[in-house]
C-alpha cells in the first residue's frame, strides 16, 4: 500500500518565527535522541517513544492543578471546578502511561 502524502512547509518569517521553529526543531532532536529514534520503525522503538511521551503528557495537567490550587488558597475563592478538571486530565494521561507500560513491560533501567 502506497501512501500519497505531500509534505509542506512554510518558511519562518521574522525573528519570532525563526526562534519558535528552532525551538521545536531542537526539542524534536532531543526527543529522537532520548528515545533512540533513527527513522527505523520497530515495535520496541514505537513503544519507547509512546511511554516517553505519556510520561511527559501528565505534567501540564498537574502543574495547572497546582497553580489553580495555590491561587485558590491565596485568594480564598473557589476555582469553579477547574482544578478537578486538570487533575482528571493528568489522571487520564497516567492511565495511558500505565497501559503502555503494561504492554511493554520495561526493564528496571527504563523505568
Amino acid at each position: 500500500m502506497e501512501w500519497n502524502i505531500e509534505l509542506t512547509h512554510t518558511a519562518p518569517k521574522g525573528i519570532r518565527d525563526q526562534l519558535a521553529y528552532n525551538a521545536v526543531k531542537g526539542v524534536r532532536v532531543l526527543f529522537d535522541f532520548a528515545t533512540g529514534w533513527n527513522g527505523e520503525i520497530t515495535t520496541n522503538k514505537v513503544m519507547n517513544r509512546t511511554i516517553y511521551l505519556e510520561t511527559i503528557a501528565a505534567v501540564p495537567g498537574m502543574v495547572a492543578a497546582i497553580v489553580r490550587h495555590f491561587k485558590s488558597l491565596r485568594t480564598f475563592q473557589r476555582d469553579g471546578g477547574m482544578m478537578q478538571m486538570f487533575l482528571d486530565e493528568a489522571n487520564n494521561e497516567r492511565m495511558h502511561l500505565l497501559t503502555f507500560v503494561r504492554m511493554k513491560d520495561p526493564n528496571f533501567l527504563f523505568r
